[in-house]
């Protein structure tokens, strides 16, 4: 059984240094995750706003302002339910300064096993680069409005623009975080965000930094970050679930990745994480709307998810988690992932 044992060293052996320690912790700790296989299903609800501040455009009409909330929530707990998975769901505090329907409907998630997990008060990409009181603000004005309003503690955070700078992480971690799920290691996201940048300066659209390319080397299973470099190299310091990846190409288990790689392509990254110790599969609220029915064809020039109906977005969200949940993976939240692995 994991526990905690005391070893009395011999007279003539020194006792073991901090660092070692630490080390032999941090090395049990990954070797029990290693031993789990583990299926995690994480949601952002980034209003419509979000993507048109990333893409460098005009904000959206009044009546699009709340369409992830009014319009994809309710698909995704009726998603959720019919599977009977747990899920994550990332907000942002300003998003919850409503008392509407959508609001409710959050907040009933939290008692049948949901989380919450905080995503920034208002969803700056640029956070990481942000003054440090600036971090501190997006994170602590968020979970205040996250306790107040759907009554939950969150013990998660994502930054928006999946990476973590140390920082952030260091206020994490000084607030009680139990873990980050920022970092998505996969080049070939790097490389279509410095292209998205750049198309972006070409057309004079506003443009956001495309951030720190080296998270995309990042380590593909939980593990903890180092204080000092930050969230693409091993340390001893904020434990982070990376959205998984596989192949030797890193490709994402990303929605917007299986609408772009199609049914055959995605059951194939779907059985290759079934051999993961945890699978890490993520969503976004944007990917259960419907372009037409619900007015946002425009953003499929820049959004490729938005050119598959709903209906074939979903098959294949369904197609990807029954693969692994046959697979006979454990289905849990990305703070039991966090537990299991840190208190093991």
């Amino acid at each position: 059984m994991a526990g905690i044992y005391v070893i009395s060293p011999a007279a003539d052996h020194p006792a073991p240094s901090i660092y070692t320690c630490l080390r032999l912790w941090r090395l049990a700790a990954e070797s029990y995750t290693l031993s789990m296989s583990l299926l995690a299903l994480s949601i952002e609800l980034d209003e419509i706003g979000c993507y048109h501040r990333a893409h460098g455009l005009p904000p959206p009409a009044p009546k699009l302002s709340r369409l992830v909330y009014n319009r994809a929530l309710p698909r995704i707990v009726r998603f959720v339910e019919e599977l009977k998975l747990p899920v994550t769901v990332y907000v942002s505090g300003k998003d919850l300064e409503f008392d509407d329907e959508p609001i409710a409907m959050a907040r009933e998630m939290v008692p049948r096993g949901h989380e919450i997990g905080n995503h920034s008060l208002s969803h700056r990409l640029d956070l990481g680069m942000s003054p440090a009181a600036t971090q501190a603000e997006e994170i602590d004005e968020s979970a205040a409005l996250i306790r107040r309003v759907l009554g939950f503690t969150s013990v998660g955070f994502r930054s928006p623009a999946h990476e973590l700078y140390p920082q952030t992480a260091s206020l994490l971690l000084d607030r009680g975080y139990e873990y980050d799920s920022s970092v998505l290691p996969c080049p070939l996201y790097f490389a279509a965000k410095f292209a998205a940048v750049s198309r972006a300066i070409m057309e004079g659209r506003p443009s956001l930094p495309a951030g720190d390319p080296r998270v995309s080397g990042a380590p593909v299973s939980p593990y903890q970050m180092s204080r000092e470099e930050g969230a693409h190299v091993r340390g001893y310091g904020l434990f982070e679930v990376p959205i998984s990846v596989v192949t030797r190409m890193r490709l994402p288990l990303l929605g917007s990745a299986f609408t772009l790689l199609g049914r055959v392509v995605s059951t194939m990254l779907a059985r290759a994480a079934a051999k993961l110790p945890v699978a890490h599969v993520s969503l976004s609220g944007l990917g259960f709307l419907d372009a037409d029915g619900d007015g946002v064809r425009y953003l499929s020039k820049v959004q490729p998810e938005l050119r598959t109906s709903l209906p074939q977005r979903i098959e294949l969200y369904r197609g990807v988690l029954d693969i692994l949940l046959d697979r006979g993976m454990e289905a849990v939240t990305l703070a039991d992932v966090a537990r299991r692995a840190l208190i093991s």
